[in-house]
């Protein structure tokens, strides 16, 4: 009994003792952004519900953040270790998600959140209201100024890559002038045109060939026309015609240019040629005062005429070798260039890919950075993915704990049970013999007779003032309790007037 009395006791001071806690809670609701990702696709870190929640938790919770609450509200002035401060309020902050299951099937677990229960445990009721909306306060304005930090954080790096993308492309672009100005002659759009004008210029140089030798056989046969019209009209008479000189130096002359186009000049009948043509220049001419005076007309108009056509001749076999020339050339330089348009292609092809790679990652990053500034207008006006105050908080009207119905009746019933146990181990650690069956087992043997135990009357008036002192004790005890209970339910709370308030 004396062990029940004493626990109850004790329990009964802890219990009504304890501070009281009060709890203010609201909820943020997490709404969809008003333009659907289908239309403009956000930067994606941004889209992600629980990081959000994450990001901003860690701000509110960081210890400046509870150092400058716990100033602001005076919640634990005593506290100057931060760590130890922030402990604290990171267990009277609770956080609580809401989700929402978006599985099609009965086997798939996705859930989405959609809302965030924030709540405030403290011992003043006031100061438990005021924080709770100071935190909420803090989440919805941090998470504004989160996505809207981290969207210009986005759109100015992709601002700089793209400036860098573009001077690398311009930097390809102008590698692949370059090149194409450097092969404008070789490059694979224009190898079926080099070939098409390389067939044409073969052709043009057989045509010329073909041309050369009629060319040369209207010679043979006017020089054969000359020999015999000038053999046909000379005669004694004619012997010394002014004109058979000249005629014959001509003849030599023209021989001579045919052979130089044909031959080198170091060739023997170049060189006879030549040898022929100085004689012919050194032999006297007959002039007007030594020749005859008689002349034939026919003779000189025919041969005249066979001369023009052999000059003809002569310039038109030239003209075919100049171009029959510069047509080699031409084919020449048309066959480099043909032969170099697979090496050309090559270098041009992996110009293209380098340019081709710069300009789809330029592209690519074009449409990050205008998705990220598109992002960034809808956080600055608050239409993307954001939080909505659902529900304030509201002012405790309740404590939160201690529950003291409930700890007294546990209280009871284990005073009871530890009572019950402690006089049992009790009994069982007395050495002292109690009883006939007690004596009977120790000795072995059966009593005669037993004698009672008389109380003298020094311990009868002892045990009559224990019962008096036990009695007035209990009654004090009862009377204290029933005071306690009276002052805190109708006066004040015991732990207001027994703690300092905090």
């Amino acid at each position: 009994m004396t062990i029940f009395v004493l626990l109850m006791t004790i329990i009964t001071i802890v219990v009504f003792t304890l501070p009281f806690v009060y709890r203010s809670e609201g909820r943020i609701a997490i709404e969809a952004p008003v333009i659907s990702n289908d239309v403009v696709k956000t930067v994606s870190a941004a889209n992600y519900v629980d990081e959000s929640i994450d990001k901003v938790k860690q701000k509110v919770l960081s210890r400046k953040n509870l150092s400058s609450l716990n100033q602001k509200y005076g919640l634990y002035p005593e506290m100057l270790d931060e760590k130890k401060l922030a402990l604290i309020l990171m267990k009277n902050i609770t956080f609580t998600s809401e989700t929402k299951d978006t599985s099609r099937n009965t086997w798939e677990n996705q859930k989405v959140t959609v809302g965030l229960i924030v709540g405030f445990e403290y011992s003043d009721p006031e100061t438990t209201y005021q924080v709770a909306n100071e935190i909420i306060k803090q989440l919805l304005e941090e998470n504004v100024r989160s996505k809207t930090k981290q969207a210009s954080e986005t759109t100015g790096f992709l601002t700089g890559e793209l400036d860098r993308l573009k001077e690398e492309l311009e930097l390809v672009e102008n590698k692949v002038a370059v090149y194409k100005q450097k092969y404008a002659n070789s490059l694979p759009e224009h190898q079926e045109m080099h070939m098409a004008s390389l067939e044409q210029i073969r052709t043009a140089i057989k045509d010329l060939g073909r041309e050369y030798k009629n060319t040369q056989e209207e010679l043979r046969y006017l020089d054969v026309e000359y020999t015999t019209t000038s053999a046909s009209f000379n005669n004694g008479a004619d012997a010394l015609d002014p004109l058979s000189t000249v005629s014959a130096l001509d003849k030599a002359r023209a021989e001579l240019n045919r052979s130089l186009v044909l031959y080198k000049e170091t060739h023997p009948t170049v060189r006879a040629l030549k040898r022929k043509v100085a004689l012919l220049e050194k032999a006297p001419v007959a002039t007007k005062e030594n020749a005859p005076v008689r002349r034939n007309p026919v003779k000189t108009l025919a041969l005249a005429k066979i001369k023009t056509q052999i000059e003809s001749a002569n310039v038109r076999l030239g003209s075919i070798t100049s171009q029959k020339r510069s047509m080699s050339h031409q084919l020449a330089t048309l066959q480099r260039q043909i032969v170099q348009i697979p090496q050309v292609e090559s270098g041009l092809s992996k110009l293209q890919r380098d340019y081709d790679n710069a300009k789809a990652k330029y592209e690519d990053v074009k449409s990050k950075q205008i998705n990220a500034k598109i992002a960034e207008n809808l956080a600055l006006a608050n239409k993307g993915e954001r939080f909505i105050l659902k529900q304030s908080p509201e002012f405790p009207k309740f404590r939160e704990s201690p529950k003291r119905t409930l700890l007294m009746a546990l209280g009871v019933f284990g005073s009871l049970i530890l009572g019950f146990l402690f006089a049992f181990l009790l009994e069982m650690l007395d050495p002292r013999v109690r009883g006939q069956a007690t004596i009977s087992s120790i000795v072995d043997a059966k009593l005669l007779a037993v004698i009672p135990y008389i109380e003298t009357h020094t311990e009868l008036a002892r045990k009559k003032k224990i019962i008096k002192f036990f009695s007035v004790g209990m009654m004090v005890l009862i009377v204290l309790c029933l005071i306690a209970a009276t002052v805190h339910f109708f006066v004040a709370p015991l732990n207001t007037l027994l703690i300092a308030p905090r």
